[in-house]
């Protein structure tokens, strides 16, 4: 059995295009992707850190993966895990209320600042405060 990749691509005007290889090498979004220069919101895959070290894109986490750590974790640090998961609930509920809306750019992000930035602060507060009983 052998592992490809279907490689998805959302450009900035909403058209998406998939690129299906036959390996998960970096060799391919290095090469679909050898003029782009702005933001990649990808996972954390390794195939995509040879992009990023090469260009002056910025790479963009996934809200959705992070979640996911934190699911998984529930079981380390229940109450933590808890109210981490709370504050992401809020960020996707406010994606879920600008979707809702059809809000335009300029008040998506309007919302962005006035929503998502409190909960963005408490969710840092949170991960230093984590940090430093760590260590």
């Amino acid at each position: 059995m052998k592992t490809g990749r279907l490689w998805g691509y959302l450009g900035d005007k909403k058209e998406i295009v998939f690129v299906a290889t036959m390996t998960r090498g970096a060799e391919h979004p290095n090469e679909f992707l050898q003029n782009f220069n702005s933001y990649l919101q990808a996972d954390a895959y390794a195939g995509y850190n040879d992009f990023i070290e090469k260009t002056s894109a910025i790479r963009l986490g996934c809200w959705a993966h992070v979640r996911r750590k934190f699911f998984d974790a529930k079981s380390l640090d229940p109450p933590r895990c808890k109210e981490i998961l709370g504050l992401i609930s809020e960020l996707f509920a406010n994606e879920r209320y600008a979707k809702e809306k059809e809000l335009p750019p300029e008040q998506h992000l309007e919302m962005r600042n006035n929503r998502a930035r409190p909960v963005l602060s408490k969710i840092a507060r949170l991960l230093r405060l984590a940090k430093q009983e760590t260590l």
